[in-house]
């Protein structure tokens, strides 16, 4: 703790002020995890547990792999919050034949150069008689808070060798490894965390094709251990969701959407996207009040999302590719 204040008391008022805006678009340690890496989904007001596209299913529900990857995928996204960190997510994934499908992923978000300042003397009045008590603005040193994660899932789809669904996935089951470390200053954390997830697709209902998931992240907890003896217990979160697909005329489709993650406190999301002939999709969503927009586009399967999330006084811009 000591260390930490003496890091804060050296650190220019702005950029205290920024990381406390950073700091409050989460509620505990490693909450980097937690940043949607896809904009589609984000888009989408954040409820991908039950209705993800791509290689980006290893964060949002690994069981889903199984259900999208055909052959070898690939995915990636770049964002930057408040102008001040960046945030990149990158993946891919293979589908090995009657064995199920396996992906990694690899997680940064990162800001550096933050200038350190050394503390003054005197109290404010006295400083505001003296200039030589007051800073020339050179610093001293810079400070790195960069937070990374590896990501390794596998999905499989056990009962299409079940007689009755032989040929079908109705069901998938998927788990992921998430090895994570960060770092700030001389401060070093690092830690390993297991996720759980299933999907459950029923299609039919009248009109809809109906998809129910659910994921465990953090199952059994996690922890972060740091280099100065003491660690970040992170508690488990239960997420479900609930989505459906149908078509509308003859080139239109509808997506509605609607999940729930319970780590510390219910958060509700929901989104809808209309898609245009299979290539030009237009989305929106909310999640605990906060509105999220965006669109995709899509060629010979290669799609571009961009998603516009409010939260708070900030605006975040993010963009991915997946195919």
């Amino acid at each position: 703790m000591e260390g930490t204040l003496n890091i804060l008391r050296r650190l220019p008022l702005t950029l205290i002020l920024l990381l406390i805006a950073l700091n409050c678009r989460a509620d505990y340690a490693r909450d980097f995890m937690d940043i949607a890496p896809s904009a589609r989904e984000a888009a989408l007001g954040g409820g991908g547990v039950s209705n993800c596209k791509g290689t980006f299913a290893i964060f949002w529900n690994p069981a889903v792999l199984e259900l999208q990857t055909n052959g070898v995928g690939f995915g990636m996204s770049h964002r930057t919050i408040l102008g001040l960190e960046t945030y990149d997510f990158i993946s891919t994934a293979y589908t090995l034949p009657r064995y199920g499908s396996i992906g990694i992923g690899w997680i940064r978000l990162g800001v550096g150069d933050i200038p350190l300042y050394p503390e003054l003397p005197g109290s404010h009045d006295e400083r505001l008689v003296n200039p030589y008590m007051r800073s020339d603005f050179t610093p001293i040193g810079y400070l790195d808070d960069v937070e990374t994660a590896f990501v390794l899932s596998y999905s499989q789809a056990p009962v299409r060798y079940f007689r009755y669904y032989r040929g079908e996935k109705v069901i998938a089951l998927g788990a992921s490894m998430k090895i994570f470390a960060q770092r700030i200053g001389k401060m070093r954390g690092k830690g390993v965390g297991w996720d759980l997830g299933m999907m459950v697709v029923l299609s039919g209902i009248k009109g809809w094709n109906m998809r129910v998931g659910s994921m465990i992240s953090d199952l059994f907890t996690s922890t972060i251990r740091w280099n100065n003896g003491t660690s970040d217990i992170i508690p488990a979160d239960f997420r479900i969701g609930i989505s459906g697909e149908r078509q509308i005329g003859k080139w239109g489709t509808l997506t509605l959407l609607g999940a729930i993650k319970t780590r510390y406190s219910p958060n509700f999301s929901l989104g809808a996207e209309i898609g245009i002939s299979d290539m030009l999709f237009l989305r929106a969503g909310i999640a605990n009040l906060e509105p999220s927009f965006g669109a995709g586009f899509k060629v010979k399967g290669l799609t571009l999302d961009y998603a516009l999330e409010m939260k708070g006084l900030s605006r975040s811009h993010l963009v991915s590719i997946r195919m």
